[in-house]
């Protein structure tokens, strides 16, 4: 199985069929510096020179009122789309589509580009944004500041920094004088688990700095007691009280209720009568608890090698680098919006683009934003969440993305309640290093609708999730997960939960392996089908070294079947909807939540009776009793097939439900092996079974496992595309 390829590929522009024309007109950005928050929206300037083709050339070096010919390129990716719609709007869409090349270089993105439903491609015949054969093209959010802009700190900040070696290196940098035109503080997080957006953030070489911070790795502790007000009171070592007090300017970002919920509270306060700082109580839920924290944003704490702080006031930034800066690529992220909005548009493709420095979404489509593609991209040093689309039809394949501050890609789409498919496809994708600043629910992948495709990504090396799906009748294929989940407990690398009508989910021939805690020691799990989700059908997986539960589980017609579970992570059956537990305020007949969304599709219709858990779910006949048909028993499950390999088991809470068997429905013909039973070299990683593995002959309708398969395979169309410095 080839895990870690190239992700460097080629294109090939589609010239297929005939479109219909379409009317617009445009407005480019010239090549001025934008003004701050400028939008540009591509209908098409009259004056708009244009080519009698379908390429436009873009180059570093070009100019917007060029014609954008080879001897004549145009210079910004705005000033190319307006091209390409003054085009359409004069000679209608072209057949075989049009084009944009961007020659070798970096692109400075520092306004907001608008498409419009008028310039939008056709099957076959789409508007492409690609790099040209082998070019390294990058389009940058950021400002690129010349390292002899930095010069010593001045004395007087170098008296606030306690460690010494600190202070003799800090070096300091006019923000403003560097170029930065974007320095407004919009933090975009507050508490708010799933972020978007984010302030601007300093790189160097494309390694994110810290904002300075205490402690300088890992969390402190402290008590949290809950005000009457909502708010929360925190202790904080006394002799750090008054040093943070005094700044004006400290943040927090904690755990102070789970590990699954992080804060990030841009507005503490502190009280001085009882020396504590007062926190945003909004989701402790009423509880007194400890804190997992740590305090940045505090000139005083700038003591570690990476370290930085930007003093909003006086617009310099002081930077504690790990070595000496000469010959560096540094650089400031600075444009706040959106880069490229696609919402009502079609057949749009970026290719073979580095896209790096935003910090909020690159791609966005908001709603209908259909047959939107990137291709052999890299999205990279990103604040907020780099793709977000709303519609059909819309793909990503064969890209990178990494060193993510929050998530990396969200589409929604498709309609659960009239069974429309979004038939969105994320495929061939590496994913790593993500929820770098917001830890909790940031997702590698979220998808939000019915009827996804996921299939041959890798993603790994990020605290929380991999992949939510709050979606139905979608397919998850194919997949390599690890080392995810490395701060938290209660989460999975795969995790849905709390609906009856996300149902119809198949999650197949996926590896998830190395699920660890490795901040506080928790138990996270490999796919967690949370708060009676139901109607899953999770078949031919292979879940290795997971310290949690292979598989967890609550809810009904769930099919757990012919997988591979090696160490000792059990199927696990919660039963948290019965005899009064917590969820039970979600499934209280006729009103609440549970019920309230499932009555939002016609679960009584044809269709509906024939999809689990639906039929098992039509509860008004059913008298609510407390046996199987409760809606809170984790009732008519099969678990069958199994292979377990070192300590595995199944089994459900044993307080409550001390023999599953009794509840769950079809549990038979699960293996335990406490020796290899014929792996092809499991130590080495490779879990195929043998043809002579003892699995066929203790199960005897077990089925091979697709190993070889599993992760990002091989692009075979050559070897331009994505790069760049």
């Amino acid at each position: 199985m080839k895990r870690t390829v190239s992700l460097i590929v080629s294109f090939i522009i589609l010239m297929i069929s005939v479109c219909s024309s379409f009317s617009c007109s445009s407005g480019g950005n010239g090549t001025g510096t934008p003004d701050p928050y400028e939008t540009t929206t591509l209908s098409g300037p009259a004056e708009t020179v244009v080519p009698a083709g379908k390429t436009f050339y873009v180059s570093p070096g070009g100019n917007d009122a060029g014609s954008g010919t080879e001897d004549e390129p145009l210079a910004t990716p705005a000033g190319a789309g307006a091209a390409i719609a003054a085009y359409i709007a004069e000679n209608g869409l072209p057949e075989g589509g049009m084009e944009a090349v961007f020659e070798e270089g970096r692109y400075p993105v520092m306004e907001k580009t608008v498409f419009g439903k008028e310039c939008s491609g056709a099957d076959g015949s789409p508007v492409v944004f690609r790099a040209a054969p082998g070019a390294g093209v990058i389009f940058d959010g950021g400002v690129l500041i010349d390292p002899s802009a930095f010069h010593s700190a001045p004395d007087g900040i170098k008296a606030k920094i306690s460690d010494a070696d600190a202070a003799e290196n800090l070096l300091e940098v006019d923000l403003a004088a560097a170029g930065c035109l974007f320095l407004e503080d919009i933090t975009g997080y507050s508490h708010e688990w799933f972020c978007e957006s984010y302030r601007q953030e300093l790189y160097s070489d494309g390694i994110r700095q810290t904002v300075a911070r205490w402690p300088n790795t890992g969390y402190a502790t402290g008590s949290v007691e809950l005000e009457s007000d909502g708010s929360g009171t925190h202790t904080v070592p006394d002799d750090k009280y008054e040093l943070w007090a005094e700044s004006g300017t400290a943040r927090y970002f904690g755990y102070p209720i789970n590990d699954f919920a992080h804060l990030i509270d841009d507005d503490i306060q502190f009280d001085d009568e009882r020396s504590v700082i007062i926190i945003d109580g909004s989701t402790f839920d009423g509880i007194n608890m400890s804190s997992y924290y740590y305090i940045f944003n505090v000139l005083c704490e700038l003591d570690s090698p990476g370290e930085y702080f930007w003093d909003t006031a006086s617009g310099k930034l002081y930077w504690y680098p790990d070595g000496p800066v000469e010959g560096r690529k540094i650089s400031f992220s600075q444009f706040p919006d959106v880069w490229f909005d696609v919402s009502g548009s079609s057949y749009i493709n970026f290719e073979g683009i580095v896209f790096e420095n935003a910090r909020t979404a690159v791609i966005f489509g908001s709603e209908d934003a259909d047959h939107i593609t990137a291709d052999g991209c890299v999205f990279r040093d990103t604040g907020g969440t780099a793709v977000k689309l709303n519609g059909k039809g819309n793909t990503v394949k064969n890209c990178e993305l990494y060193s993510m501050g929050a998530g990396g890609i969200y589409v929604l789409g498709g309609d659960p309640d009239g069974h429309v498919r979004s038939d969105t496809l994320i495929t061939n994708n590496l994913f790593h290093d993500w929820a770098q600043t917001a830890t909790t629910y940031n997702a590698a992948l979220r998808l939000e609708g019915y009827g996804f495709t996921v299939s041959h990504n890798e993603m790994h090396s990020a605290p929380h999730q991999a992949i939510a799906f709050d979606c139905g009748e979608s397919l998850i294929e194919y997949n390599y997960i690890h080392n995810v989940c490395t701060e938290t407990s209660d989460a999975g690398a795969m995790y849905a939960g709390r609906r009856w009508d996300w149902s119809g989910n198949i999650i197949r021939y996926n590896l998830v392996k190395d699920i660890v805690d490795k901040v506080f020691g928790g138990d996270p799990n490999g796919i967690y089908l949370d708060d009676c989700l139901s109607g899953q059908t999770v078949i031919g997986n292979i879940l290795v070294n997971i310290t949690g539960n292979s598989v967890m589980c609550s809810g009904k017609y769930n099919e757990i079947r012919n997988n591979i579970i090696i160490g000792d992570s059990p199927i696990y059956f919660d039963t948290r909807g019965m005899n009064g537990d917590f969820m039970q305020y979600a499934l209280h007949y006729p009103a609440a939540f549970m019920w309230r969304e499932l009555r939002k599709v016609d679960y009584l219709s044809d269709v509906m009776r024939l999809m689990a858990p639906v039929n098992v779910l039509t509860l008004e006949q059913s008298g609510l009793s407390k046996a199987k048909d409760d809606p809170g028993t984790p009732s008519y499950n099969t678990v069958t097939d199994n292979i377990m390999y070192d300590e595995g088991r199944i089994h459900s809470s044993p307080a409550r439900t001390p023999d599953i068997t009794k509840t769950t429905g079809n549990v038979q013909s699960n293996v335990c092996y406490s020796e290899d039973p014929g792996f092809t070299d499991a130590a080495g990683g490779d879990y195929s079974l043998r043809s002579d593995s003892v699995v066929f002959r203790d199960i005897p309708g077990f089925e091979s496992i697709p190993f070889s398969q599993i992760g990002i395979i091989e692009v075979q169309n050559g070897a331009s595309g994505a790069a760049g410095n």
